[in-house]
């Protein structure tokens, strides 16, 4: 497994550019020291020991990198955590993933173990991403070591490698997304170039000055790109723009071509280690399988198996169908999934949140549309014995609920709409409030 080693590419390609970051760089010798000493402080908590999985928040910034590449290099598994979730969603996430050490809450878990790392097996758990899928709270999802080899490889086939390649990270690390592009510059060898946050005018110069050539966003991150003034286009050096994580209209795609950003069009999902299908150069916009991976449409499902993922069809949550050219169409959720940036919410998860509020007793939750965000989340409220102040409501999400999670706009009934079989009647439901959402 020496492609999933910084130590191996240290000793290949020791004086190439490894990471770009907040004006400093590091080449693959400076990063592997780096990672060294990771190793060594985590020695002294005592890893690896029998591998042991360990969570901690996972920041846009290169000493995640380091921890990232640091525990890569020593096989233990991790679970990097969203640095937006609130206290509560991040001690449930740790929950639901036990046995698991916290690394930002620890300082020693006993004896320091031997400094002779393990050397995994491609079937080893390299990480345990979240993702909010179609149904149910958020899940974690283990992903071996071979599956992201293996994913890495049908990626590279697709968008191919140059010898100056920078893939800019722009996408959360916890993610699978933001994790993937950590790992397939490690085991190409090609530079990370880091953001710390999505920002489209830094992100724009970003591009601009450091010769980035490969960048993943989604649909909103484009959108705030094309709206900044003056007008943005990219440097002949970008060749690669991935966009998925949402649909996106014809009149963004349009615009982008006009101003010759070279958009591919990517699906992807957590279990699948990202993605599965993916536009070509002379056909950016179709969604072919990868090389290796097969997809079918099962009762409207869309489900994909590939060499690299256990074995079986795994089934998504995502309606599709399959052109008789082979070009995957996602039509839609099967659910009531809510995609605001690129970020999954699913509406009982935040249901349940808002009520557990004393002045709440019903809530449905569902998806408002947004010019910048696709969709935001919005509520139909039912209150108790008394209507909380907005302010109040305000206050009481946002020590709750990931901003990306919490309602932005609201609308209070006196009743929730039902079926005939005593079900909410969701389309019902948003009837009632339109032109009712209140800004929350």
């Amino acid at each position: 497994m020496t492609a999933l080693s910084v130590m191996a590419a240290a000793r290949e390609a020791g004086d190439g550019l490894a990471l770009l970051s907040s004006g400093d760089s590091w080449t693959w010798s400076r990063l592997a020291s780096e990672v060294e000493l990771e190793i060594d402080e985590l020695a002294g908590l005592g890893f690896p020991r029998d591998l042991a999985r360990v969570a901690f928040d996972a920041t846009s910034e290169p000493r995640t990198i380091i921890r990232l590449l640091a525990l890569i290099e020593i096989g233990t598994p991790f679970v990097p955590l969203h640095a937006g979730l609130t206290e509560l969603e991040r001690t449930r996430q740790l929950e639901s993933v036990q046995p698991c050490v916290d690394l930002d809450r620890i300082t020693t878990i006993g004896d320091a173990s031997p400094a002779q790392p393990p050397n995994p097996d491609p079937g080893h758990p390299l990480a345990i991403l979240f993702t909010s899928g179609t149904t149910g709270s958020p899940r974690a999802v283990s992903l071996s070591r071979g599956a992201f080899e293996g994913s890495a490889a049908a990626s590279g086939k697709r968008l191919g490698w140059s010898e100056d390649d920078r893939w800019l990270a722009c996408l959360p690390l916890a993610h699978v997304g933001g994790l993937s592009i950590v790992v397939r510059c490690l085991i190409a060898r090609r530079s990370i170039v880091l953001a710390s946050r999505f920002d489209p005018a830094a992100v724009a110069e970003l591009i601009d000055q450091h010769g980035v050539t490969m960048i993943s966003l989604v649909p909103t991150m484009l959108t705030r790109l094309l709206a900044l003034e003056p007008e943005w286009r990219p440097p002949p050096s970008l060749r690669v723009v991935l966009l998925g994580g949402g649909p996106v209209s014809d009149a963004v795609w349009d615009e982008a071509e006009r101003r010759r950003i070279p958009l591919r069009a990517t699906y992807g999902l957590t279990e699948a280690c990202s993605q599965v299908a993916t536009g070509t150069e002379s056909a950016p916009r179709d969604l072919l399988p990868l090389d290796g991976v097969q997809i079918r449409i099962n009762e409207g499902r869309i489900e994909t198996r590939a060499p690299y993922l256990s074995d079986g069809f795994l089934r998504t949550g995502d309606l599709g169908r399959l052109r008789s050219d082979g070009v995957l169409e996602v039509l839609g959720r099967a659910s009531d999934l809510i995609i605001t940036g690129g970020e999954n919410v699913v509406p009982e998860d935040i249901e349940a949140e808002l009520e557990c509020h004393p002045q709440i007793s019903r809530a449905v939750v569902f998806g408002h549309p947004d010019a910048e965000w696709g969709e935001i989340v919005a509520a139909a409220l039912v209150a108790g014995s008394a209507q909380p102040e907005a302010a109040d409501l305000r206050q009481w999400c946002d020590a709750r609920l990931a901003p990306f999670r919490r309602p932005r706009r609201i609308s209070w009934l006196t009743e929730l709409p039902e079926t005939p079989t005593g079900k909410i009647d969701r389309p019902a439901v948003i009837e009632a409030t339109a032109g009712r959402l209140e800004e929350l």
